[in-house]
């Protein structure tokens, strides 16, 4: 097939998918994020607190399911920052299906303009704009946070642009929009460190100033009560065990408790002790990397990514999708090994975080009696993925540019094989589970 048709194969493969997601959640079926930062508007419109809990039936637009089935699915809580609710606050004067037209056409034109972003930078593994796109738009972190409405590919953007600042030296520029972003999503504040430890010092009371800024401003919208609200329900989240968690916070309440689901080990105090060391050794991490590469901001940049995604108990899946450039950058780098089985496992090892984080689990668990076992590893995956990453980037650090090899197992035709098989039949499911809906509601 011609290249211009396998693009246009692509392109409609691409676009039925999220026409479907778009139509169904838009005029049927809601069960979304966006719900959640619609009703807190709403909750403010009617003069309410935007962090009130979201009750089912509370407005119009909040008829997911059947209810003899909303017992089984709780509505989370909106846990956006004041800034972000009042930044969002005019979609709620929209009605509902039009509000969530318009963002999800908001978040695609940013995923969009993030893949052209990708395309320019000359450290990456080359991918031809098809390629890039497919491999984006049909990820199963890109799709699910989409169709829920979650900013994981707006944030991918800001932090595209944060990136191109730095590179040209833009010190200043960059900190004014990591600043802002911290602001609307307070585990970007990681970025603090890159600016304290290359002694940025001007940069660094901007980054400060523009987080301090942002996150006060609303107080004039919502009054003090709202942030003493907002920080209550960050001190009440029991669902860090969740499937969609990817953190390392979210891996240690699976294992020692502090969460919804059963733990293997009643025990916090080791979980504790776990992660502050982890938290100090991502520090120590960041550190040691700035020095290693002073010239060269990507590398850290990439390594405060992955670890404030890593650290950041509300690590969930939707924000993956920033995780393509990592997966770029470390793939014509590998150590060399004295031996064949080290280029093996290494090899495999990148297959398995690119699946990992790529296996189309969803955040409620099946109804009825499992075993233990397989919720633990099933809500796993993610974190697994994730902790794969990390260490595979952490030991991209360590290779020379002239020993840059691709090795057997990393033969972009293998991993697309893979890759596109998975994301390929989950669309597929996709698409049959849509016209099924479709094919009742027409027919009910």
């Amino acid at each position: 097939m011609p290249r211009a048709s396998q693009g246009r194969v692509v392109f409609v493969g691409i676009a039925l998918v999220y026409l479907l997601i778009i139509i169904q959640r838009a005029f049927f079926s809601n069960l979304t994020d966006f719900d959640i930062f619609y009703t807190a508007s709403q909750h403010f419109l009617h003069h309410q607190s935007i962090y009130l809990p979201v009750d089912w039936g509370a407005f119009p637009h909040i008829r997911a399911l059947p209810p003899i089935l909303q017992q089984h699915f709780v509505l989370s809580p909106n846990l956006n920052p004041p800034g972000f609710s009042l930044l969002t606050m005019w979609l709620s004067l929209l009605p509902f299906s039009v509000a969530y037209i318009l963002w999800v056409g908001l978040l695609l034109l940013c995923g969009w303009w993030s893949v052209r972003l990708v395309g320019e930078q000359k450290e990456f593994y080359p991918l031809s704009p098809m390629l890039l796109a497919a491999a984006f738009f049909l990820a199963y972190p890109v799709v699910r946070g989409i169709a829920i409405g979650q900013l994981g590919v707006a944030l991918m953007l800001v932090l595209l642009f944060a990136l191109r600042a730095f590179q040209r030296e833009q010190w200043k520029k960059a900190a004014v929009i990591l600043g802002v972003l911290a602001g609307f999503k307070l585990f970007c504040g990681m970025f603090v460190f890159i600016f304290l430890f290359r002694r940025e010092w001007r940069a660094l009371q901007l980054f400060v100033l523009s987080f301090v800024l942002t996150f006060s401003l609303p107080v004039f919208i919502f009054g003090v009560k709202v942030y003493q609200e907002y920080f209550y329900i960050l001190q009440h989240i029991y669902w860090y065990a969740s499937t969609n968690n990817a953190s390392l916070y979210g891996f240690l309440t699976r294992v020692f408790g502090g969460s919804t689901v059963k733990p293997l080990i009643d025990a916090v105090g080791p979980a504790v002790l776990a992660y502050g060391v982890a938290i100090a050794l991502g520090v120590y991490w960041i550190y040691r990397t700035i020095r290693q590469y002073p010239e060269n901001i990507l590398p850290p940049f990439l390594l405060t990514i992955v670890l404030m995604l890593w650290l950041s108990p509300l690590a969930w899946l939707y924000y993956c999708p920033i995780l393509l450039i990592v997966f770029l950058y470390v793939l014509p780098r590998y150590p060399r090994f004295k031996f064949s089985l080290g280029t093996f496992f290494y090899g495999r090892a990148y297959l398995a975080s690119v699946l990992l984080l790529n296996l189309p689990f969803t955040l409620n668990l099946p109804l009825g009696e499992v075993p233990a076992s397989f919720v633990f590893g099933k809500n796993s995956c993610y974190f697994y993925g994730l902790t794969g990453l990390l260490v595979l980037l952490l030991s991209s650090f360590n290779v020379k540019e002239e020993d840059y090899m691709l090795p057997n197992s990393l033969r972009p035709t293998i991993i697309g094989t893979l890759y596109f098989s998975l994301t390929g039949l989950y669309s597929l499911s996709l698409i049959l589970t849509h016209l099924i809906f479709f094919a009742k509601v027409i027919y009910a």
